[in-house]
């Protein structure tokens, strides 16, 4: 593909070959089996674009709001059956997607990105349960105005 791609998490480079810019000297073939380690990595946290200026991942808040603080603070999910959640995402972003995992042989399906087929989007999900279970959910946020999307996961820990 084509492109600067920012990562923030894991990399899984698969189908064609990979190919360093810089930072790896290898005189012959690399073959690696198993994960690449290092002690530390160079821009962790941040990526750079063309012009090698340095542009700041953004932040997506996800999960259940812990209430007024200097900095938004957020904690997975822990709930009784038949009692609605909200889960909220936050950052800056345009646009919300949230998926979930509907248990039923490993599939996801989106269950929320807004009204008009995402163009009303919305910030949170609601549901109620009716069985224990732990729930998750992944939440895609993008931003129209940067190009940049973030993906985070969540739970919803249900009891009886």
């Amino acid at each position: 593909m084509a492109g600067t791609h920012l990562i923030s998490g894991s990399l899984l480079q698969s189908g064609s070959t990979a190919e360093f810019k810089n930072g790896m000297d290898v005189t012959d073939d690399l073959i690696v089996n198993g994960p690449i380690t290092a002690n530390n990595f160079n821009g962790v946290g941040v990526a750079s674009n063309e012009d090698r200026s340095i542009i700041a991942l953004p932040i997506l808040n996800v999960g259940k709001d812990k209430g007024p603080s200097e900095y938004p603070r957020f904690e997975k999910w822990v709930t009784t059956i038949n009692n609605t959640i909200r889960i909220t995402a936050s950052g800056n972003f345009h646009d919300f997607t949230f998926i979930e995992n509907t248990n039923d042989d490993g599939k996801w399906k989106t269950v929320e990105k807004g009204d008009f087929n995402g163009r009303l989007p919305v910030s949170f999900y609601e549901r109620s349960y009716n069985e224990p279970g732990i729930y998750e959910y992944i939440i895609i946020a993008s931003n129209s105005e940067s190009l940049q999307t973030v993906v985070k996961e969540t739970t919803v820990t249900v009891t009886e």
